[in-house]
């Protein structure tokens, strides 16, 4: 075979790889995602306030005297007021209802904004991440 052959062959295998493994990269992504989205909602099944644990932890690193308002899905939101209402510096956060949201929703509002804590959202934003990653590397594929 000619010379000229064998490096289109080469150029056509290294082609060819490139793509599979940046389909493999996405596919190991979905699939890490889809392992911590059980994993997730296996650990709120066990203890639902798993996610009031981490609003917490937001709200207490905003001041003090910024008021808060904690949006959560119907039927839930008495059990989020008893949980801040164990905090002493909790009593600028406000907790209500909203029949927009589902029971693994919780949107946090501030006078600066809003953040959604819920399960989905966050793992949509690392989803985001990761594919942003991989468009950054070389090739971009």
């Amino acid at each position: 075979m000619p010379r000229s052959v064998i490096a289109a062959m080469i150029a056509s295998f290294d082609e060819q790889r490139s793509c599979y493994y940046a389909q493999v990269e996405a596919e190991i992504v979905k699939l890490a995602l889809s392992i911590a989205a059980k994993i997730l909602h296996r650990e709120t099944q066990i203890d639902p306030m798993l996610l009031a644990a981490l609003v917490r932890l937001a709200v207490e690193r905003m001041n003090e005297g910024s008021n808060v308002t904690v949006r959560v899905g119907l039927g839930r939101g008495e059990s989020w007021k008893q949980y801040f209402a164990g905090f002493a510096n909790m009593a600028h956060v406000t907790v209500t209802e909203d029949a927009q949201l589902s029971e693994e929703d919780c949107l946090l509002d501030t006078a600066l904004g809003s953040a959604n804590f819920g399960i989905e959202a966050q793992l949509k934003e690392v989803e985001q991440g990761f594919f942003d990653l991989l468009a950054l590397r070389p090739g971009g594929k």
